[in-house]
């Protein structure tokens, strides 16, 4: 199963004096998730609509995670377990509002200390 990931959408460690960092490769990550949303062949030939995101929270005393992803919210965009539209208005077919924490990705994350710093490991993602 490792593999099979590795080779879909590659995960490394990062290195980071700020703390645990892991990355994933970002074009073929973004290359999957466009494929399993039925976006991949839109977006060859015009505009989609995603969300770059990030969010932080503390663990514990003096430990937070920094994360950094996207978030599908493309109306055109196709539920890869039904295959329905993934957008209807407000709400999805599943009953989640499409701009849900259900369609977000994760493209990097760190876990260390909160500093000015730390958002500086993220200037590649953005």
């Amino acid at each position: 199963m490792y593999l099979r990931g590795q080779m879909e959408c590659p995960i490394s460690q990062v290195n980071s004096h700020l703390g645990e960092m892991f990355q994933f490769d970002y074009e073929q990550t973004l290359r999957l998730i466009l494929k399993t949303f039925g976006l991949y062949d839109i977006a060859q030939r015009e505009s989609i609509a995603i969300c770059m995101t990030m969010d932080r929270a503390e663990l514990c005393d003096y430990l937070n995670h920094l994360t950094a992803g996207i978030k599908i919210i493309d109306k055109r965009a196709i539920d890869p377990r039904s295959g329905r539209p993934l957008w209807s208005g407000t709400k999805s077919i599943l009953g989640f509002a499409c701009q849900s924490r259900n369609f977000c990705f994760i493209f990097k994350s760190l876990i260390g200390r909160d500093t000015n710093e730390a958002y500086d490991e993220f200037s590649d993602f953005f």
